[in-house]
């Protein structure tokens, strides 16, 4: 018995095809670390290692149920500074900051 040469790679696109939807159907699927921290805050498990440098000061804000002052004065960052920019960006706004400075200022609450 011969089997036809194109059955074995249809049957596998299949497989991994029907593994896709599968996962996407059961709310499996995730494609980035942003989704896995959005389903944190949305259950109230982030902690702050979770804290990401694509975040704005107003999300983590949001996040850990502070005010943007209290991260902002624990962080010792300037008190004028955008909350809405993201904090990688915040390294050529202000000098010598590190996303870790944040982490340590949620940290202390």
């Amino acid at each position: 018995m011969r089997i036809n040469k194109f059955v074995v790679p249809v049957l596998a696109v299949s497989v991994i095809a029907l593994a896709v939807v599968i996962a996407n159907v059961t709310g499996d699927w995730v494609t980035s670390g942003k989704q896995i921290v959005d389903q944190k805050v949305e259950a109230g498990t982030l902690t702050p290692d979770d804290i990401r440098g694509r975040m704005t000061l107003q999300e983590v804000a949001d996040a850990f149920g502070l005010s943007i002052e209290e991260i902002i004065q624990k962080a010792g960052l300037p008190a004028d500074i955008d909350a809405t920019i993201p904090l990688r960006d915040l390294k050529a706004v202000v000098e010598g900051f590190e996303v870790s400075q944040v982490r340590d200022a949620v940290g202390d609450r």
